[in-house]
């Protein structure tokens, strides 16, 4: 009975306070509204959140990623100007320092057999997941893509990096670092503080 009632009651309400029970925008949202997003800023958002997925909706443990016991941190997909770079970067943390160097390269190989699933190298017309980001259609409706739309996309995989930061745990300065072109399959490998040599 009363939930039948419960608007012409705020109707009243509001006549009687004199309040507008609707609101709009205000300008400065109007002014947001107003700026056009580009389809690069998008592609960015876009990367972010399937690259977050990656460990959010299934936990790294549970890939077959093979390795000591690891923490995850977080990720960032971040475009470097300076060098026209598109980094993709991941941080975990772990005890063993022994056994870091087996979890950055493993991390590294489940991210791009993430990345890339579908992907065919020899097609020149294919894109990755990455590339697929930083076009208008989603990566399921590739069939649409215009050459120049395939062009973009590869050339966005040509760029992109993988980088995988696995500290210790007890010291985060101290860390080793795995890098690796998306498309490719070399990987450098650096340990900080640098490793002295023996004598």
């Amino acid at each position: 009975m009363l939930r039948s009632k419960l608007p012409l009651i705020l109707s009243v309400f509001c006549w009687m306070t004199g309040n507008t029970c609707q609101a709009e925008p205000g300008r400065e949202v109007i002014q947001l509204m107003d700026q056009p997003v580009s389809l690069f800023e998008w592609g960015l958002i876009r990367l972010q959140r399937g690259v977050e997925n990656l460990v959010r909706l299934e936990p790294l443990q549970h890939q077959g990623i093979q390795g000591p016991e690891f923490e995850w941190l977080n990720s960032s997909v971040i475009y470097d100007e300076a060098v026209d770079k598109l980094n993709i970067s991941f941080r975990l943390r772990a005890e063993d320092r022994g056994n870091r160097e087996h979890l950055c390269r493993n991390t590294i190989a489940y991210v791009k057999e993430n990345l890339t699933a579908g992907w065919d190298s020899e097609d020149p017309s294919d894109v990755t997941f990455v590339g697929s980001a930083f076009l208008p259609y989603t990566f399921i409706r590739r069939h649409e893509y215009s050459e120049a739309d395939i062009r973009r996309g590869r050339y966005m995989d040509s760029i992109a990096h993988i980088d995988v930061v696995v500290q210790a745990d007890r010291n985060p300065h101290e860390f080793t670092q795995c890098s690796s072109r998306l498309t490719e399959n070399d990987m450098s490998i650096r340990e900080f503080p640098p490793t002295k040599a023996k004598r």
